[in-house]
């Protein structure tokens, strides 16, 4: 007898061993032997008690990888609370590690806000002489 033939007659005498001695696989539900610490037919790992439980309460991978039907401005909420979840933890791991962050989309210049080139000079200007930047400013209050 050849290793695959070996191989192919555990495999058929594998889904076809009792409930007692066997444990089914979470992601093919493939039933294995007990002893088997994997499934002999997608090679995922058996999960124990506490994992299973752990792992039912995520959904699962193939339900993530469906397409689902979301409202755009739905959509776009979750993609805002993403991103700002993300950017918090970022930051937040920056600085636990006291680590400057720097974001590679929009790199430090000249121009940038807090440059270091940046001259930091003030000029105190009478009321009067300030230019208001929008129509809006004539109308507000200086206090």
């Amino acid at each position: 007898m050849e290793c695959g033939e070996n191989y192919l007659n555990f495999v058929d005498s594998q889904s076809k061993v009792p409930s007692t001695k066997s444990w089914q696989c979470d992601l093919c539900s493939f039933n294995n032997h007990a002893d088997l610490p994997y499934c002999t037919n997608c090679n995922r790992n058996r999960l124990g008690q506490n994992e299973r439980e752990l792992h039912s309460a995520k959904p699962s991978r193939l339900s993530s990888v469906r397409p689902k039907s979301v409202a755009v401005r739905d959509r776009r909420t979750m993609d805002a609370s993403t991103a700002e979840k993300l950017s918090r933890d970022v930051i937040a791991f920056c600085k636990k590690n006291k680590m400057p962050f720097v974001d590679d989309a929009f790199l430090p210049s000249d121009q940038s806000l807090g440059a270091l080139g940046m001259k930091r000079e003030m000029q105190w200007l009478p009321l009067a002489e300030i230019a208001p930047s929008t129509d809006l400013d004539d109308y507000g209050p200086w206090t």
